[in-house]
């Protein structure tokens, strides 16, 4: 194999433990703050009722931008 080759293990990431809680944590409030946009998005079409665990974080950034 010359010097410059690159090989499947160079393309590996060694990840540690806090990295994969912190890939994990990241994907958990994507999907939070994804599902409370659409959540928020119907309430304020008037087809769900408001509910602070959905809609609290959208009104903190609304509040915070506005």
């Amino acid at each position: 194999m010359s010097k410059f080759e690159l090989t499947w293990k160079n393309f590996q990431k060694e990840e540690n433990e806090k990295e994969i809680i912190a890939e994990g944590l990241v994907v958990i409030f994507f999907f939070y703050f994804f599902l409370s946009f659409v959540s928020f998005w119907q309430f304020l079409e008037g087809d769900v009722p408001y509910s602070s665990f959905w809609h609290a974080p959208w009104k903190w950034i609304l509040n915070a931008i506005l």
